[in-house]
């Protein structure tokens, strides 16, 4: 992966290792080493799952015939005018009087 995936997974991994360590301590269960890696376990877990639900999510949602997708709330921008039409009124094919070609 890129450095900028791969650093927040380092760091979520080592910050989940280290509450379990310390969570191990503070109730005096298991070693902090067993407890870290069974809350990164349990991190692990919970990503992927949230990741399954988001693409199954994601998934009805494209694939649904009466849903659509949510409009973006705000003030719209109004369409530009296309091209073709600026290109066919400078260039005076639509008889406009300011850059019309002269006439014969």
């Amino acid at each position: 992966p890129q450095f900028s995936t791969a650093m927040p997974l380092t760091l979520s991994a080592f910050a989940l290792l280290l509450l379990g360590a310390l969570v191990s301590r503070l109730v005096g269960s298991r070693t902090p080493l067993v407890s870290g890696m069974i809350m990164l376990a349990n991190g692990f877990a919970a990503s992927i799952m949230a990741f399954a639900v988001s693409q199954l999510l994601s998934n009805e949602l494209v694939h649904s015939p009466g849903l659509e997708a949510a409009s973006p709330v705000g003030p719209t921008v109004p369409s530009q005018p296309s091209v073709q039409r600026l290109c066919a009124d400078s260039a005076g094919s639509l008889d406009s009087p300011r850059h019309g070609a002269l006439k014969p």
